[in-house]
């Protein structure tokens, strides 16, 4: 069975980069470590933003990322 890319109607905004280990907390929440980029698909609030990061997407505190830059990234770029 062909498994969909869940990225593939998703614009990336832009990229960040995780400054902690982060433990979902619940289903809808995005686990990932130390050191991992995160594509940005939205801000839920100015506390909690949605992510991409291996293969899963869900909902992450804002305080865990920082912006290593600023330039935006599409989907198309990353291939």
């Amino acid at each position: 069975m062909h498994k969909e890319d869940p990225l593939a109607s998703r614009t990336i905004l832009y990229q960040m980069v995780a400054l902690y280990d982060y433990d979902a907390q619940g289903p809808e929440d995005l686990e990932f470590s130390e050191g991992d980029t995160i594509d940005i698909l939205g801000e839920v609030n100015q506390e909690w933003l949605e992510g991409h990061c291996a293969g899963s997407i869900g909902i992450f505190p804002s305080c865990f990322v920082y912006r290593e830059n600023n330039n935006i990234t599409t989907s198309s770029e990353i291939l």
